[in-house]
């Protein structure tokens, strides 16, 4: 959500703020190319329940922004806006509606980079 000063219709002040909270920025002239930016960098891989609650302990660790985590189906992958079905090729929300079909090169980077559902309730994640 963008949330903002607007004169004339064009956003003179604001900051992006996620479903969760987590603010971007200030986006005033000064501060446009985020420089301030530190959520998710090289420097700082926790996520943001984790930069304000702290991290678990080892062999309990967050798979998820989310507390208790959606519960992937086994075989899929979770991909935040819900969760990639490699059997239909589709991704659906978490509630099991279907919402597009990725490209190619979307697949692949799924497959490489996001977590694979067990089908199971505890899987990382309480």
């Amino acid at each position: 959500m963008f949330k903002g000063v607007w004169k004339s219709g064009q956003a003179v002040d604001g900051e992006y703020i996620f479903n969760d909270g987590l603010k971007y920025g200030d986006l005033t002239p000064q501060t446009k190319d985020a420089e301030d930016w530190h959520y998710c960098t090289g420097d700082d891989l926790r996520f943001y329940t984790e930069r304000i609650s702290g991290t678990r302990p080892a062999g309990n660790s967050h798979f998820s922004n989310k507390s208790p985590a959606f519960v992937l189906p086994g075989g899929c992958f979770d991909v935040v806006e819900g969760y990639y079905d490699p059997k239909d090729n589709a991704i659906y929300s978490h509630e099991g509606v279907f919402l597009r079909t990725p490209n190619a090169k979307e697949v692949k980077w799924i497959k490489e980079k996001c977590r694979e559902g067990k089908g199971v309730e505890n899987e990382g994640t309480a």
